[in-house]
């Protein structure tokens, strides 16, 4: 291979790659690839510990969220240390779902695996205040 066409692959090469990295960096970039630590502190913010269930009601529906809850049950919480039930009411949401890159390029093969799904979670206490919020994620893979 002669020096020319050496240099035309790697500079190929080297826009596939940087292509990639723009398209996961910029274009696919979702809030919720955040840590769930960081995701549960915005929630925090929007829905601070004490709020009622009208006020995360509104903010839920605000976000544009399917609602799902329940007037006679917590939320469950297990982060693989602690497995306790929370709460005496819940509100619960799957704001949506993502795939890490490399898998993205695997295309319709990335619609099954790969994909992490998340849920966002609030326990209230009998009076229908706010005492926890949960952020789960669960991933999929082979």
């Amino acid at each position: 291979m002669n020096k020319g066409l050496k240099i035309i692959v790697a500079g190929f090469v080297l826009l596939v790659l940087a292509s990639l990295v723009v398209w996961n960096v910029v274009l696919t970039k979702s809030p919720l690839r955040a840590s769930g630590a960081a995701l549960k502190r915005n929630l925090l913010n929007q829905t601070p510990l004490g709020s009622s269930m009208d006020e995360v009601r509104s903010y839920v529906r605000h976000m544009g969220y399917e609602m799902h809850e329940s007037q006679t049950a917590g939320i469950y919480e297990q982060d693989g240390t602690v497995n306790r039930f929370v709460g005496q009411k819940s509100i619960w949401v799957f704001p949506g779902d993502y795939v890490p890159m490399p898998f993205k390029i695997l295309g319709k093969f990335s619609v099954y695996y790969f994909r992490t799904y998340v849920e966002f979670e609030w326990a209230f206490d009998e009076n229908g205040r706010l005492i926890e919020i949960w952020v789960r994620k669960d991933s999929a893979s082979m």
